[in-house]
Order: C-alpha cells, then structure tokens, then sequence
C-alpha cells in the first residue's frame, strides 16, 4: 500500500482515499471419506499456500487445517475474482498432491464455501461462518465531497442503481442517498469482482445524473471510494446502519463517518495520506 503525504492538518477529501478491505473465508472439503491429510503434512500445505498467495498476489491472513479440510482468510484486491483464486488454488493443489507418496488419501477436493468475512482475522474459536453468500458495504461521496444529490430527487438515483443490479445480476440489501454521498450494501456472488461492480454503478450514475433537470450540482465521484466486506452474521447491522443514515447525519458529517468506518475496519492513521492499492 503506498502513502503519499499531504497536509496533515486539512481533512484529505474522499478522493484521496481509495480503501477496499475485501476478506474471505474460504473452505476445501476433501473428497476422501477419512482424513486425506495427516499433521505431518501440514507445514507442506502451509508453504505451499504461502507460495501460491506469493504468485497470485493475494493473502492468507489465516489457515487452518484438519484431515477433511483446509480453511482459510483470505485478503485480496477489489480487482480480483476470488472465484478465480479459488478455482485456481485447487487445480494447482490438486497437479501438485494428487498421488503424492505423503498424501495417499488425498483424491481431490468434493466441494468449497466462500463466504464474505469481517476485515479482521475470520477463523478462530467461536467464529460460526453461515451459509449467508457475499456482502460488500460501498462508499461512494459526491466529486469533492459537495452536495449534489438533492434529499426531494435522491430516489431516482437509489431506483436507478436498483434497476442496474436487476440487469447485472447482484443483489442490493439496502441503499440509501444523502446530499454528498450513497451507501449500498450488495449481495454479490464470488463470480462478481467488486471493483467492475462499483466502476459499473459510478459510471452509470455519472452518465445519467451529471447535467440532469434534478441533480444541477451533481458533477459525478469522487475518484476514491470505501468498500468493505461484511460478514453474514453482521449484514443486518450494517442494514440498519444505512436505513438509519438520516438520523446519523444530523450530527455527524461525512468526514466523521468516513473516518470512523476506516478506523473500525483497521485504518488508524488516514488524514492526510492517500491509500490505495
């Protein structure tokens, strides 16, 4: 992650920030009916996970390992297709083990779970992972963090991008619109790409709204953007979070918001510093 300095007394406008904390939990289930693998061979796994990881450009923040399975937490760009990962992860995992004189109860993989994690650590004692899919909380604030989205014509714009994800074929939990900037929470499927899927609405809003009758202040986004992924046992949360926005903004600003979520999501030294990755 590169840092460039700017004054560190002036708040940075959102588009000098551009943080997406994509995590997953990932699980391979062995196709053997016992255990396919044995302690013995964990730290092989291990190195050949971390050497993967290396090659591939995306992190194992976690791993954990039994006889019938391997877990993982996985941290990746928004630009990346964890579907892709995964995919690749297994065929290469399967050329490598499959008929390994330390692996003979090893024969391929029956099935995987991808599930979309906090931007913490996702395994561990008491972490349940439910069969809840992927969830993304998006950021997006108004160029300059002005206010162009007017509160009496903001649903145009929420049914705009409603009709887009119908089209496109993601989900939307909830939306809501405030005079500087939108929150959305999606429900996306491992073959979605984050970052074609914000690119998509950003492009499409600006499009449609710049110069519209109703939205004269509206001039597109910011170049940067917040994108996080939620767990399945905390989207409720963060959907009332965003049902709640306009009780929120009577005494909080954007910035304070903006700051608040990247600390709570491990950004801790963000004013004045430009991130992405």
């Amino acid at each position: 992650m590169n840092r460039h300095r700017h004054d560190p007394h002036r708040p940075a406008p959102m588009g000098l920030v551009y943080v997406a904390s994509m995590v997953y939990f990932v699980r391979l289930d062995a196709a053997a009916d016992g255990a396919a693998f044995d302690e013995g061979n964990y730290l092989m796994i291990q190195n050949f996970i971390d050497r993967e990881s290396r090659r591939y450009r995306w992190r194992p923040l976690q791993i954990s390992i039994s006889g019938t399975s391997i877990e993982l937490c996985v941290s990746i760009s928004p630009t990346q297709d964890i579907s892709e990962i995964v995919s690749s992860l297994k065929f290469r995992f399967l050329s490598r083990f499959v008929g390994h004189r330390q692996f003979p109860a090893f024969n391929g993989f029956r099935q995987h779970t991808v599930i979309s994690s906090l931007s913490r650590p996702c395994l561990g004692a008491g972490i349940v992972h439910e069969n809840g899919g992927i969830f993304i909380h998006v950021l997006l604030s108004v160029s300059g963090d002005r206010s162009g989205i007017p509160l009496d014509h903001r649903r145009e714009m929420l049914h705009y991008i409603y009709d887009m994800s119908r089209v496109s074929g993601w989900g939307i939990v909830r939306m809501a619109a405030l005079p500087d900037h939108i929150h959305i929470l999606m429900s996306l499927e491992p073959r979605h790409v984050p970052a074609a899927i914000v690119d998509q609405v950003k492009i499409g809003t600006m499009v449609t709204f710049t110069h519209h009758l109703h939205f004269p202040d509206f001039t597109g986004w910011s170049a940067g953007y917040c994108a996080f992924t939620v767990a399945p046992g905390q989207a409720e949360r963060v959907r009332r979070y965003i049902m709640d926005q306009d009780e929120l903004h009577r005494k909080t600003s954007l910035w304070q918001e903006r700051m608040t979520l990247l600390s709570d999501h491990g950004y801790k030294d963000i004013p004045g510093l430009e991130l992405h990755w």
